[in-house]
């Protein structure tokens, strides 16, 4: 506290806080971007998921269906009702 009040009283308080918000905006951005990271790997990670599902269904419905036409009649049936 003593050091404090004697930067305070040496170089002015606007220095002083001016310095003391420096530092806080460099930590907070800090803190930023590894939060940043954590959500870039939670997104590819989700990416890759999906990208996974995608082709499990692409093959559920090859192998189902076929050609797709009996689908595009299932879902004309289901639209009408």
């Amino acid at each position: 506290m003593d050091q404090a009040a004697q930067l305070i009283s040496t170089l002015g308080f606007p220095i002083v806080i001016s310095g003391v918000m420096a530092w806080y905006i460099n930590k907070t951005s800090d803190q930023h971007k590894e939060e940043m990271l954590a959500v870039i790997k939670s997104l590819e990670a989700n990416t890759a998921a999906l990208i996974k599902l995608d082709t499990k269904v692409d093959v559920l419905t090859d192998r189902l269906v076929g050609d797709g036409t009996e689908l595009e009649e299932s879902n004309e049936l289901y639209s009408e009702n």
